[in-house]
């Protein structure tokens, strides 16, 4: 614990830290805030509940919505604590344009480092189609 304070305490200080402003870690928890209360709206306006909760259905959800949050650029890797100050929803536009860098799985070196337009589609118009059709259904089933 103490060696996290001490990370805290150089990330905020004013003279010789990273000078965070207090404006970012609130940006920070409100979208994780928005996060939940975005995911449990979908959740139980689409599920129904019955006599037991259905708590794998509400596991297969929270994956897909998780994806989907990252994918969107609203995630854990993206905002001012992560150094990134773009506005958010900018993967999505990144995903669905030809010609952008990827990374290749090592055991797919042979393929290009650039987006063509079969990524294009199976990573943005397939994903996201998927994505809300999963977050839609009243259970999650391989149907």
């Amino acid at each position: 614990m103490e060696v996290s304070d001490i990370s805290v305490e150089r990330i905020h200080a004013d003279k010789g830290g990273l000078g965070i402003p207090t404006s970012f870690l609130y940006w920070h928890w409100a979208m994780v805030l928005i996060y939940g209360g975005l995911f449990a709206a979908i959740f139980f306006a689409t599920t129904p509940l019955g006599s037991a909760f259905p708590y794998l259905t509400l596991l297969h959800k929270l994956v897909v919505w998780f994806n989907a949050w990252e994918s969107l650029g609203l995630g854990v890797i993206h905002g001012p604590l992560h150094g990134k100050m773009a506005p958010p929803f900018q993967d999505w536009w990144y995903r669905l344009t030809p010609g952008t860098m990827k990374y290749n799985a090592p055991f797919m070196a042979f393929l290009p480092m650039r987006r063509n337009h079969a990524d294009v589609l199976v990573e943005g118009v397939l994903t996201y189609i998927f994505t809300v059709r999963i977050l839609i259904a009243p259970e999650v089933t391989r149907d």
